[in-house]
């Protein structure tokens, strides 16, 4: 990583903390805690990225994307076993189409990302594939805006913040 990639970073990830500070009316307060699962989830796929970028660049982007999800299988069969989740299946309402939303995301926000992620890494670096995760911040707050929570000033900062980052990174490779 070069000056103007750690500039790059920083910035992001600036306009990512600040995204984490806006309440409801606009104005910045308390850190929301959650933001520490997205923290968590990027300094995974940091480690990630560079492994990837490491130890397996002959491996096919789906071999991985299959070996990554297929070894949490176990662990999620045994959560779904002693969490009530066929009890649930049985009695609550909408839980089949519940099930089938979560289906698609999983399929597409978590199979088919993470092998665009295996393939971005092999064809570019871990540090331009780990930018690209600074856009997931921005994604999640459309999201929001269309489930009905507001968007206010300093969420666009953020978002302009997140993309100057990443465009300094890109540009400076």
């Amino acid at each position: 990583m070069n000056k103007p990639q750690a500039v790059g970073l920083l910035i992001g990830f600036g306009g990512s903390v600040m995204l984490t500070f806006v309440q409801d009316g606009g104005h910045l307060g308390s850190f929301n805690y959650f933001a520490l699962f997205v923290i968590a989830a990027t300094i995974c796929y940091g480690i990630a990225g560079n492994l990837v970028k490491s130890n397996f660049m002959d491996v096919n982007p789906i071999v991985l994307t299959s070996l990554g999800l297929f070894s949490v299988g176990p662990i999620s069969i045994f959560y779904l076993l002693i969490s009530g989740f066929f009890s649930t299946m049985e009695t609550a309402d909408h839980s089949w189409a519940s099930l089938g939303y979560i289906f698609i995301l999983g399929v597409v926000g978590t199979a088919l990302a993470l092998f665009l992620f295996n393939r971005v890494i092999q064809s570019t670096t871990p540090v331009f594939a780990s930018a690209v995760t600074y856009l997931i911040p921005i994604t999640a707050v459309f999201w929001g805006f269309i489930d009905g929570e507001g968007i206010y000033s300093f969420h666009f900062i953020g978002m302009v913040l997140i993309i100057i980052g990443v465009y300094i990174i890109n540009k400076n490779k």
